[in-house]
C-alpha cells in the first residue's frame, strides 16, 4: 500500500466525508420546525435522541436515517472510486464531522448512527455483532447511554474479529491466524485505527451525558424539554385554529 498516495489522493474523499458528516440534521430540523436551538434543550446534544424528546418518534426515525446515510454514502463513494484503504479514513471523517460540525461551531451529536452507516460498508459483520450486543444489553439495562457505551466498546474487537473471519476464509483455512497476519497486515492496521478512533470519538461524546447523571441534572433537563415540547404543541394548536 502506498501510504503517501493514500494520504494525498484520498484527501478529497476524507474531506467529503467530514463535510457530509457535518450536516447538522437534528439542529436544522428543530430550528426549521420550532425555531428552537436544540443545543439549549434537554441534554444539549445535537443528535437524534435529543430531537426525539421534542418532536417524537417519527422525526427521531427520519433523523436517524439521515445520520446513517451521512456515514454510508461518503464511505461507499470512497470504496468505489478511491484508493484501497481510503474508505476507512472517510468513514471516520464522517463520524468526526457529525460530532464536531464545521457548520455550527464544531458542536454535534454522539455519532452512533453515522458510525453505523460507515460500518454498513466497512464491515457489515461488525455492525451486526454490535447491534446484537446492544439488543441483549437493552434487555438488562434501559439507560440508552450505557447501552451505547457497551456497543461502542465492542466496535474494535468485533472489527478485528470480522477481519480475521474475512481473511481466514479467503486464504488457507488450515492456518487462519497465520493467513490473517500475513495476508492482511496492512488492512489490519486500518481496521485497528478506524475502530480505535471511532470508539474514542463516540465515547468522548458520551462524557457529557455521564457528567449530567453524576451531577443529578438529568431530571431538570427532562423537565425543560417537556416544557419546550408543550410550548411547541401549543403553538401548533394555535396555528391550526387560525386555519
Amino acid at each position: 500500500m502506498d501510504w503517501w498516495a493514500l494520504i494525498t489522493q484520498g484527501l478529497p474523499f476524507v474531506l467529503l466525508g467530514y463535510l457530509v458528516g457535518s450536516i447538522p440534521t437534528s439542529y436544522t430540523i428543530v430550528r426549521v420546525k420550532t425555531g428552537y436551538d436544540l443545543s439549549k434543550l434537554g441534554t444539549g446534544n445535537l443528535g437524534a435522541r435529543n430531537l426525539g424528546r421534542l418532536l417524537g418518534v417519527r422525526w427521531f426515525i427520519i433523523t436517524m436515517t439521515i445520520d446513517f446515510a451521512k456515514g454510508l454514502i461518503p464511505t461507499l463513494l470512497a470504496l468505489q472510486y478511491g484508493l484501497d484503504g481510503v474508505h476507512y479514513f472517510t468513514g471516520f471523517a464522517a463520524v468526526l464531522g457529525h460530532n464536531f460540525s464545521v457548520y455550527i461551531g464544531f458542536r454535534g451529536g454522539r455519532g452512533m448512527a453515522t458510525a453505523a452507516g460507515a460500518l454498513a460498508i466497512l464491515s457489515p459483520v461488525t455492525l451486526t455483532f454490535c447491534l446484537l450486543v446492544g439488543l441483549i444489553t437493552l434487555l438488562f439495562e434501559k439507560r440508552v447511554v450505557l447501552v451505547n457505551i457497551v456497543m461502542t466498546l465492542t466496535i474494535l474487537p468485533f472489527f478485528l474479529f470480522s477481519a480475521w473471519l474475512k481473511y481466514s476464509w479467503a486464504t488457507a483455512l488450515r492456518r487462519p491466524w497465520l493467513s490473517f497476519v500475513l495476508a492482511s497486515g496492512e488492512e489490519n492496521y486500518l481496521c485497528f485505527a478506524f475502530g480505535l478512533l471511532v470508539a474514542t470519538t463516540i465515547l468522548g461524546a458520551h462524557m457529557r451525558d455521564i457528567t449530567i447523571r453524576r451531577r443529578g441534572l438529568e431530571e431538570k433537563m427532562v423537565q425543560d424539554m417537556e416544557k419546550a415540547r408543550e410550548e411547541y404543541r401549543a403553538r401548533l394548536a394555535a396555528k391550526r385554529r387560525k386555519l
